[in-house]
C-alpha cells in the first residue's frame, strides 16, 4: 500500500528509469482530456527526486514498485513535468479482477 513520503520506481517507456518520492496519498486530481476534465478520487501524487521529472508523455501504464520492498504500489496513468500521478494497486487489481503474487 502506497504511504506518504514513500520512494519508489518505475521503468516507462519514455524515461526510463526514474526514482521519487510519494508526496500524497487518497487525493482527488481534476485531469484534462479532449472530451473535457475528469475527476479521479484516491490518487497517488509523486515528485521525481534530485528535481528530475519522474515521468513524462508515453510512460502511461508504469508499474509503480516501493524502492525497499520491491512491491507493486500503484499505475501509473497522467502528469506533468512536476508531479505524476498514479491509481492506487488495489484498486487496479480490483477493478481488473487480478492477483498480484
Amino acid at each position: 500500500m502506497a504511504q506518504r513520503d514513500m520512494v519508489v520506481h518505475k521503468f516507462g517507456r519514455t524515461t526510463g528509469y526514474t526514482v521519487g518520492r510519494i508526496t500524497s496519498i487518497n487525493t482527488d486530481v481534476k485531469v484534462q482530456y479532449n472530451l473535457g476534465a475528469l475527476v479521479f478520487k484516491g490518487q497517488i501524487i509523486i515528485k521525481g527526486l534530485n528535481n528530475q521529472s519522474f515521468s513524462a508523455a508515453g510512460d502511461s501504464g508504469s508499474l509503480i514498485v516501493e524502492r525497499s520492498t520491491r512491491r507493486a504500489v500503484g499505475l501509473l496513468f497522467a502528469g506533468s513535468e512536476s508531479n505524476t500521478i498514479a491509481n492506487q494497486m488495489g484498486d487496479v487489481v480490483q477493478a481488473l479482477n487480478v492477483t498480484i503474487a
